[in-house]
């Protein structure tokens, strides 16, 4: 098989494009005939060796979460799947989507949304698995002074390009004025270019605040209310380790998000949200598999609209 792997840390020159053996499933694994990958930040992020301990040691390392294609082999325990089975999903810190083969856990695949080609379903798992695990996980369980159908919730606008985020009622963005008509079409209720304005001087307080970039802080948003939560899109081990601790001496919640979890039955209710044509993947540029260099320096500008994917040959 044909995999972009790094055989050490480092900027996009790292990547290089091998041949590997073609691994062969076990268990209750699937062998999947990758289409198409999605680029995330994480991707690149692991590429420059962020969070290395959490990676573990051994060379080569084939990056990429997100993935659509279809399943070529079973293990012999595998009961959900069949050889020609059209699927999706993420995989987690094992990563492997940058490649034309990878084993995954069947428990972690779902079949792929019938109205979606491969390309828009590899756009889906990650941003769409970690959007909702926040709001049902984190968000939906902060909640002290309205119901959860009731609380204002901000959404920070992902700069680097995301696909299919739902900014829900009530929802606020922040994008930059290109991308104003996009996030109001995805149901933001407000939007507030980044541009002309910080969001934490706006005025307004919510019990919620989702910064899908990351770059941000509690201690900087003064927008979080006394008792609301703030939930951060972040790579680092260390804020995620010592969070909880330091929650337990504020009334106010600093959450990191590391990875989303790999979860089939998540990516179930979002194929189900697809096919009621309330959710949609919001595409960006595609890149060869041989150009994975250029699609992770894309990515790096942070002026990415829409999904990243990678097509493989």
């Amino acid at each position: 098989m044909l995999a972009a792997t790094i055989h050490e840390y480092g900027d996009p020159s790292v990547l290089r494009l091998v041949e590997l053996p073609t691994p062969v499933p076990k268990g209750a694994q699937l062998l999947v005939r990758v289409r198409y990958a999605g680029v995330n930040p994480v991707d690149w992020k692991m590429r420059e060796g962020r969070n290395r301990l959490v990676l573990g040691p051994g060379w080569p390392k084939v990056l990429g979460h997100d993935f659509a294609g279809e399943v070529i082999a079973t293990g012999p325990r595998a009961k959900r799947f069949q050889v020609g089975d059209a699927v999706y999903g993420m995989q987690g810190l094992a990563m492997g989507a940058y490649a034309t083969h990878m084993l995954v856990a069947e428990r972690i695949v779902a079949p792929k949304p019938a109205s979606l080609s491969f390309e828009e379903a590899a756009a889906l798992p990650m941003t769409s698995l970690t959007s909702l695990q926040v709001l049902r996980n984190i968000v939906g369980h902060t909640g002290r002074s309205a119901p959860a159908r009731e609380r204002r919730v901000r959404w920070r606008g992902q700069r680097r390009g995301a696909a299919g985020q739902d900014p829900r009622r009530r929802g606020h963005g922040r994008v930059q004025r290109a991308t104003r008509d996009l996030v109001r079409s995805l149901g933001a209720d407000h939007v507030i270019d980044y541009e002309q304005g910080d969001f934490t001087a706006s005025g307004g307080t919510y019990d919620a605040v989702y910064d899908c970039v990351g770059d941000r802080t509690l201690a900087e948003c003064k927008a979080c209310s006394p008792r609301g939560v703030f939930v951060s899109g972040t790579t680092d081990a260390l804020k995620l380790m010592t969070g909880p601790v330091c929650n337990l001496f504020r009334r106010q919640r600093d959450t990191q998000i590391l990875v989303a979890m790999p979860s089939a039955s998540d990516l179930l209710r979002i194929a189900g949200q697809v096919a009621a044509g309330r959710y949609r993947p919001v595409m960006g540029r595609r890149f060869a598999l041989a150009d994975i260099r250029a699609a992770h320096e894309y990515s790096q500008t942070g002026r990415a609209r829409g999904k990243i994917t990678i097509e493989m040959p």
